[in-house]
């Protein structure tokens, strides 16, 4: 590779089938202190699909007289120990990089309706008002844009658009930070290009429109596109010096890379490393066979846990969600399967008093220990396991049965201890808890605490108004787009949780698999409580439990409890 200053071109780009091969001649030429010496020709096997990527960048002159980077060429991929010692230097070779060029694939047919419609969109939320007099930011339904952009549901435009967001290479867990960390980065699909700016606007579009729900329709795996794209989109503008302490972390970035395709797991980690600030937190990239993926993950998460403010790298983690490596603490997160909510900034069940820093805990071999407080067993809770709808049969999340389903038995779950008609309170405490208290894109950037509509929103729906819990209200009229977003929200969190009732009659969002028996608990520190389950072992004299997973009880927010036991906080072992 030559010297920084000389400049060079780096490639983000997906590998394809190693299985089928290519073969590209090789002029290697050796150099000391600028000095010519030797020089000697080799041939290089390939995938084909790389080498079909060099031949067309040369072609169209992107690469054509330029030093450029490529891993396949510049790395010796069957030497563990290089491995090892250069996955680390790797968000270095693309922060150097005077241009990375990110490439998708080549040209196919619909390319060209693709980037076209791009344009026309563009043109379009360029020309429609952001905000109105009041200076909120004006949101715009479906049927508002199609007829914007002159188009339908089953328009091509839409269906070209989706195969271009939902190729391969979006999936793959390396290019983010390769994108990330590029100082110029150009999206390539064959002859056409958009600017790392030009994919920007699509987030601001989704935002004004939630204009991904027009891409789902096509393909359902569109959600991870989008998803990338935002993250990408958030680190490129976020990730500075001032921000270091919040988004150079390792809880963060292995978030923003969830269900992200990787060949090792053990990229999970090592493959965002380059998205870590200064020395990070000590992590040594070892891709030996001793160093299994369990202790990868658990050496991980146990050095996020001590460096860190938060447990924020603790909330993927939990027996009650689906697992790939069961030998792993119950407090460390299966980081190859999709990690379950992340609690909002803006929750406080463990925060409170003078020190909202405090977060106590300390390890004794893989046992987490932790200050707070067991509270109160489950006793109830919703049954997948008898018949019910299965969610996806259609598009929009307000026609689907599950929606309906999941809904309707949670309220009556609820008002099994809570007869109708509900008290505002418990009401306004019920649909906060159904949506994890969540705060969406739009009212973080209006700077609001809560949800604005959501509670009118719920109680205009059909499966509220016929359950009786609001009876004598009078209902405000909601659009169809705030009941789409509220209720994309509330499935959201609906897709992983269950709704629990404690004995003492408080609803908790609790992981899926969460279990009678199983208790809540506030530990300080903690922005959200954490379901545990007893086994039947002791450590000095203590109970130890296993970690179900993070939930989320109104009742439990704002610190009220951490606040009121500061006497009877214990330590609770985990394992």
């Amino acid at each position: 590779m030559p010297p920084a200053e000389s400049g060079f071109t780096a490639i983000s780009y997906r590998w394809g089938d190693e299985r089928v091969k290519g073969e590209l001649e090789m002029r290697n030429v050796y150099a000391e202190g600028g000095v010519h010496i030797a020089e000697e020709y080799c041939v290089k096997e390939l995938p084909q699909s790389t080498l079909d990527m060099l031949l067309e960048l040369y072609e169209t002159g992107r690469i054509k007289g330029k030093w450029f980077w490529i891993d396949y060429l510049s790395l010796d991929q069957s030497n563990v120990s290089e491995k090892s010692a250069q996955v680390k230097r790797m968000g270095t070779v693309f922060e150097l990089a005077l241009e990375v060029l990110v490439y998708t694939g080549p040209a196919v047919p619909s390319t060209q309706l693709a980037m076209t419609f791009w344009k026309a969109l563009e043109r379009t939320f360029e020309a429609l008002p952001r905000r109105g007099q009041d200076g909120e930011l004006i949101l715009y339904s479906h049927e508002e844009l199609l007829g914007h952009t002159f188009t339908t549901w089953a328009s091509l435009e839409w269906k070209a658009l989706q195969e271009h967001l939902t190729r391969p290479y979006f999936r793959r867990l390396w290019v983010i930070q390769e994108v990330v960390l590029a100082q110029n980065a150009t999206y390539i699909w064959g002859n056409y290009a958009l600017s790392a700016l030009e994919i920007a606007l699509f987030v601001d579009w989704d935002l004004r429109s939630n204009l991904s729900m027009l891409l789902y329709q096509h393909d359902s795996s569109c959600w991870f596109s989008v998803k990338m794209v935002s993250e990408v989109v958030f680190l490129r503008r976020y990730r500075t010096v001032e921000n270091r302490d919040w988004i150079g972390v390792l809880s963060l970035v292995v978030w923003s890379c969830d269900g992200a395709y990787t060949t090792d797991p053990r990229h999970r980690i090592y493959g965002v490393l380059g998205l870590l600030y200064g020395d990070d937190i000590g992590i040594v990239p070892d891709y030996s066979p001793e160093n299994t993926v369990c202790d990868v993950y658990t050496d991980a998460t146990k050095r996020s846990l001590a460096t860190a403010t938060s447990f924020d790298i603790m909330y993927g983690a939990g027996i009650g969600w689906e697992q790939n490596y069961v030998g792993l603490p119950s407090w460390v997160p299966d980081f190859t399967t999709t990690l379950s909510h992340r609690p909002g900034k803006h929750l406080k069940a463990g925060i409170g008093g003078s020190d909202e820093s405090a977060k106590p805990l300390s390890f004794d071999g893989d046992d987490l220990v932790l200050s707070g407080c067991v509270l109160d067993s489950i006793t109830s809770l919703q049954d997948f396991t008898g018949p019910h709808p299965v969610s996806g049969a259609v598009v929009e999340v307000q026609d689907d049965p599950y929606t309906e389903w999941y809904l309707s038995t949670a309220i009556e779950i609820a008002k099994s201890v809570h007869p109708a008609p509900w008290s505002d309170a418990f009401f306004d405490s019920f649909w906060r808890t159904l949506t994890f208290n969540s705060i969406t894109s739009a009212e973080t950037e209006l700077g609001q605490d809560s949800p604005a509509e959501y509670g009118r929103t719920f109680a205009s729906l059909d499966v509220v108004r016929a359950s009786g819990i609001r009876a004598g209200t009078v209902v405000d009229a909601v659009t169809n787009f705030q009941r789409e977003r509220f209720l994309t929200t509330a499935m959201e969190s609906g897709s992983k949780h269950t709704v629990c009732i404690t004995g003492p009659g408080m609803v908790v969002l609790a992981p899926r698999l969460t279990e009678i028996g199983d208790v809540a608990a506030v530990c300080l520190g903690a922005r959200a409580p954490f379901v545990l389950r007893a086994t039947d072992f002791e450590k000095d004299g203590k109970k130890v439990y296993r970690f179900v997973g993070t939930g989320y009880a109104h009742e439990l927010n704002d610190g009220i409890h951490i606040a009121a036991s500061k006497a009877t906080l214990e330590s609770i072992v985990i394992r």
